[in-house]
């Protein structure tokens, strides 16, 4: 649902994720395309600053850690079905003061993960969604301010353009100065939304309406392992490693260029071929000209067709085999980036 606020088009409530992550892995891998074109000296930072007053709570005070989650393909999903996979169902009140009512799909085995990551870290969702309906969802996901202690919205990403592809990031310098960004992860289902503090950052699968999806889990395991560490920045590098396979889509990116200028002069040479060939049935085609000087217009026919068919079938074979040669390359590629990408996920 889209609204004009302040003179431009804002985005209240998403549906259009579902498109974007059918195949989660060639999603990732375009993500990380578009991570290596990003030129930070030319891209907007936050400027605005946030506190967390955690001290107020005995229970959290002592606590240095803070995990920041996304909300929608990480914590839910939602669905323009009036009710969601379990039947949940949220009111959402735009800032016409129109009420708009939404299907959930809540990710499994939410609470347990929580419940577990809570004792180690300060849980604070970090979303790029619009806060009329954030909040809204959050206020029905968690009733009793039970885990979610703060939120950022929208206002606190910065909005990237790379090549006319916008997306929002997540700038960590929004954060006070006091808090240390080796005390912080981000979890959130795109790598773009890291794309600032690529080591701070968790990648998590999309979720959509996976009934036996235990990411949360196994997130919930990984970020107790290493809630102890001094650096949580070096963890994460040592066991993700965005940069890693950003790197390796980088090399792909190269072979697919270097692929791509040898079916260029494989080509090149075959039209070299065919001109060379052209050549001599245009010769043959004088020879035989000259032999049947005296002979009728019927055989004087018969030679122009016979060469009219050799150009077909020499023009005919050439297609055929450069279209076999992109078919090729492409599936070539596709395998490659792929394997990137579930190697990612798998880790």
């Amino acid at each position: 649902i889209h609204l004009e606020m302040n003179g431009k088009q804002e985005t209240i409530i998403n549906y259009t994720n579902q498109e974007m992550v059918d195949d989660e892995n060639e999603y990732m891998v375009e993500c990380f395309k578009v991570l290596l074109k990003l030129d930070l000296s030319k891209q907007p930072r936050c400027k605005s600053k946030v506190n967390f007053n955690f001290e107020n709570s005995p229970s959290e005070k002592n606590k240095k850690k803070i995990a920041l989650f996304d909300l929608d393909e990480t914590l839910v999903h939602c669905t323009k079905d009036q009710k969601g996979l379990n039947g949940d169902s949220v009111n959402i009140k735009l800032p016409t003061n129109k009420v708009v009512n939404v299907g959930l799909n809540i990710r499994p085995h939410w609470k347990e993960a929580l419940d577990l990551i809570k004792k180690h870290y300060h849980i604070v969702v970090y979303t790029a969604s619009h806060q009329s309906y954030a909040d809204a969802v959050l206020d029905y996901l968690d009733k009793e301010n039970k885990y979610f202690q703060y939120r950022l919205y929208r206002n606190h990403c910065v909005q990237c353009d790379v090549d006319g592809i916008k997306f929002y990031v997540k700038d960590l310098d929004t954060l006070n100065e006091k808090y240390n960004l080796k005390d912080v992860v981000l979890i959130d289902n795109s790598v773009l939304s890291f794309a600032y503090h690529l080591n701070n950052g968790i990648p998590i699968v999309p979720y959509i309406e996976q009934k036996e999806d235990s990411q949360l889990l196994m997130l919930a395991y990984y970020l107790v392992s290493i809630a102890n560490f001094d650096d949580l920045t070096e963890e994460n590098k040592k066991h993700i490693n965005i940069e890693h396979f950003i790197l390796q889509v980088k090399n792909l990116e190269n072979e697919e260029e270097e692929e791509n200028d040898d079916e260029n002069e494989g080509d090149g040479n075959n039209e070299d071929n065919n001109n060379n060939n052209k050549e001599e049935v245009k010769d043959n085609s004088k020879d035989n000209s000259a032999i049947n000087e005296n002979n009728n217009e019927v055989g004087n026919d018969n030679n122009e067709n016979k060469e009219n068919s050799i150009k077909k079938d020499m023009s005919k074979q050439s297609s055929v085999d450069s279209q076999k040669k992109r078919k090729k390359l492409s599936i070539r590629k596709s395998e490659k980036a792929l394997r990137i990408a579930k190697d990612m996920q798998l880790n």
